[in-house]
């Protein structure tokens, strides 16, 4: 049972890091294979990507931000227009 789970590991191991070759901001694929990584014991890739993830948060926050900038763009009229239109 052990070894089965190990090679289903290494299988996705395999593919997370063809992902993240093509695509190395890509944080699902980092937080999984961190993940993976860290259920296997191996601290030192696991704590490597956990750092590139806490590196990537600020992008995230900053798209955040541009949508919150977009949002607050609107007038108060427009606002309670959107809060008010059924989303059914």
């Amino acid at each position: 049972m052990k070894s089965n789970l190990l090679s289903i590991e290494y299988e996705r191991i395999k593919d997370l890091t063809a992902q993240l070759d093509k695509n190395p901001k890509n944080i699902f694929a980092l937080k999984e294979l961190a993940d993976i990584y860290l259920l296997q014991e191996d601290y030192n890739k696991a704590v490597g990507l956990y750092e590139m993830l806490v590196a990537s948060k600020p992008s995230v926050e900053t798209e955040k931000l541009k949508n919150a900038e977009s949002i607050s763009d609107f007038d108060t009229k427009e606002r309670r227009s959107l809060l008010e239109t059924p989303f059914f």
